[in-house]
């Protein structure tokens, strides 16, 4: 034997003792359940590395954006990437929001607006209620010290998300726990979750991903303890999605939640492996499960209804109302335009929306996959002589959220589903829990019949690919789009897509699985930055003269005049004051601020409340849909009756005010004035 043919001979048994070693860790039970080191590993893996970042606490959190208004803070480092001043919601608003409660001990009723704000509404901020039990990512602000808790914030929900979704996984494909976990982070990396991510937007899939797993678990396994355990962790995952009142991603996810589950169980049926009564017995603890949580969400809301009915009484955003169809030919180049999004890292967003954020979209690798599921229905319905339900729902569901995006005319089929309450760009996230499903039932029917599917088949779900890339990147080219010039990134992005959907196809998982991972990063992986610590407003010196004014006059009242520094100075340092961040108009607040009412619909509205000087009494207006303005003059009756400080990032030239002080921290002054009786400035 020569050397050659020796080398070669020692690899192939270390191959053998390898794919032997493999194959007797991953080794299903009897039942065809997973066993219980593929179960854990990867989950315990997620815990684990979410424990280390809390330790340290480092988030993806960009409030490190307020640098460039105040310089470096002592404590906060970026430590990859960069802040992205686009994504406010999370680094000024909710993070603001979070650090008011903080600094206020908690409190239901938020006091930094004068008559107080739910903070129980939308803010997903911590505060002293019982519904704190049901969302478990806040509990930590109550233990921990304010960089650790947000740590705890951030993470918590994506090892749910990533976690259930690699659960679900393996439950149909128990021996590919490695392909299993590639798939689960690049769902996590689809560019509609890094773009949107905040706890609102993750819960909705970490459930969806839990009620599919308790249903699956229902149907397979005996043993009712585990069923019971599932069905108790979607129930409470249900509790937790709902409180945070984000309702278009709720609706986004309920969708593929109810198509795919009823095809499921119709599959258990139908298959002769369980009976429809059998089917409704193995599933009663997940509906007594879902019974009980929309018990506990409705007795929150009860508690809250004054909020509530204030919140849905508003112009914006008000009741919603989205109808079928509404999406036209730049929606679908934008729904279908993931493989050229990297540019969006950079701030281009030409020809795709109207920001970053809003122009994500999910990589569509289950609607590439639909002629791939139609031949497996067909060939497994000539061979098995069953309908194969569960690929048969996860198609309808595919093409019925595709439909309901660009086909008008069926208001009267998809009202009831509720998608009325969502709209076309929150909608796109069901894409993401369908993918993850499609390419699961469609591999596990694959090892279920032993075939790869024909390399026809193959080229066809390539072909949509690359027909959709050519479409995508001439309409761009149309619009005159600058998306599509570094050609480099979206060509090879196009490509490793290709090669995974044939590899899909071709029972090749894993190959395909870190192909779609790589992609994900490479469109994703920068858009959040990695940073140690949370930047603190009331820690600027600016922040830190507040509140020594504030302790010193208690009680007394300011006005925020200027731009979001202002605003949010104020606001995290939890002094009362007409402003902020208004999840719904306080009624004390605009009372005296507009007591005649002339100005409700301006500030009737979730918004974001700001000053501007101006001569009188107080005028608002709305310069976008979620931003308030109101013009201010210390001479005016509201001022003189109602306020005591102005916080402004311009001098406050007026003689009923005189500047207590001027501060200059990084690129950004403000002023300090104080409001006094006229003439007396």
């Amino acid at each position: 034997m020569s050397l050659t043919e020796e080398t070669l001979a020692k690899i192939n048994r270390f191959q053998a003792i390898v794919q032997g070693r493999i194959v007797r860790l991953t080794r299903p039970r009897l039942s065809g359940m997973p066993n219980l080191l593929v179960l854990l590993w990867f989950p315990g893996l997620l815990v684990g590395a979410a424990c280390v970042l809390v330790m340290f606490g480092i988030s993806g959190s960009s409030t490190a954006a307020w640098a460039s208004y105040f310089g470096d803070q002592a404590g906060v480092t970026v430590l990859a990437g960069e802040p992205r001043p686009i994504r406010s919601d999370e680094w000024m608003i909710q993070s603001g929001w979070v650090v008011s409660q903080y600094q206020l001990g908690f409190p239901v009723m938020n006091g930094a607006f004068p008559g107080g704000v739910n903070s129980l509404m939308y803010n997903d901020a911590p505060t002293l209620h019982w519904s704190m039990a049901f969302r478990p990512h806040l509990l930590g602000f109550f233990v921990l010290p304010l960089d650790q808790a947000m740590s705890v914030r951030w993470w918590l929900p994506v090892v749910a998300l990533v976690g259930m979704c690699y659960v679900l996984i393996v439950l149909f494909l128990p021996t590919r726990p490695l392909s299993a976990a590639a798939l689960s982070i690049a769902a996590f990396c689809s560019p509609i979750i890094q773009w949107w991510m905040l706890p609102s937007t993750l819960w909705p899939v970490a459930w969806a991903f839990a009620v599919l797993t308790a249903v699956v678990l229902a149907l397979k396994v005996s043993k009712r303890w585990v069923r019971v355990a599932a069905a108790v962790v979607a129930g409470y995952l249900t509790v937790t999605m709902a409180m945070s009142l984000y309702v278009p991603y709720m609706v986004a996810t309920f969708v593929p939640v109810l198509f795919v589950s009823v095809g499921l169980a119709a599959s258990a049926a139908r298959a002769g492996a369980l009976r429809w009564r059998l089917v409704l017995a193995r599933l009663t603890p997940l509906l007594v499960a879902g019974a009980v949580a929309v018990f506990v969400v409705g007795l929150w809301l009860f508690q809250q209804r004054t909020s509530v009915q204030q919140v849905l009484s508003t112009a914006y955003p008000g009741a919603r109302n989205t109808l079928p169809g509404q999406g036209d030919r730049h929606d679908l180049l934008a729904l279908m335009s993931a493989p050229f999004q990297s540019a969006l890292n950079s701030g281009d967003f030409s020809g795709l929306g109207v920001n970053p954020p809003e122009s994500a979209s999910p990589l569509l690798v289950g609607l590439f996959l639909v002629p791939a599921v139609i031949w497996v229905i067909v060939h497994f319905r000539r061979t098995t002589g069953y309908l194969d339900w569960a690929l048969v729902s996860t198609l309808a569901a595919n093409l019925f959220v595709l439909a309901f995006l660009y086909i008008p005319g069926w208001a009267v089929i998809s009202k009831p589903l509720g998608l009325f309450l969502t709209t076309e760009h929150r909608l796109r996230l069901a894409f993401v829990v369908l993918n993850v499903v499609t390419v699961a039932l469609l591999v596990h029917r694959l090892d279920t019949l032993k075939r790869r599917g024909p390399w026809w088949v193959a080229s066809s779900v390539a072909a949509l690919v690359v027909l959709s890339v050519i479409v995508v990147a001439l309409g761009l080219r149309n619009a005159h789009s600058t998306v599509t010039e570094p050609k480099s990134v979206w060509i090879c992005v196009a490509l490793a897509l290709t090669a995974a959907v044939v590899w899909i196809v071709r029972r090749r998982l894993l190959p395909a699985a870190v192909a779609l991972l790589l992609v994900s990063v490479a469109l994703c992986g920068r858009v959040n930055p990695m940073t140690s610590g949370v930047y603190d407003l009331r820690e600027t010196e600016a922040g830190r003269a507040v509140l020594a004014l504030s302790a010193a006059n208690g009680g007394a009242r300011w006005v925020n005049v200027g731009g979001p520094e202002v605003m949010s100075i104020l606001f995290e340092a939890g002094v009362p004051m007409y402003g902020g961040m208004q999840t719904y108009p306080p009624t004390l607040m605009w009372n005296e601020i507009d007591p005649m009412g002339r100005y409700e619909h301006q500030w009737n509205r979730l918004a974001q409340v700001k000053w501007t000087l101006g001569a009188g009494e107080p005028v608002v207006s709305n310069p976008a849909p979620d931003a308030i303005d109101v013009t201010f003059d210390a001479c005016s009756d509201f001022a003189q009756s109602n306020v005591r400080f102005v916080l402004s990032d311009v001098p406050v030239e007026s003689p009923c005010a005189r500047t207590l002080q001027v501060i200059t921290q990084g690129t950004t002054t403000v002023y300090i004035a104080e409001v006094t009786q006229p003439g007396r400035a």
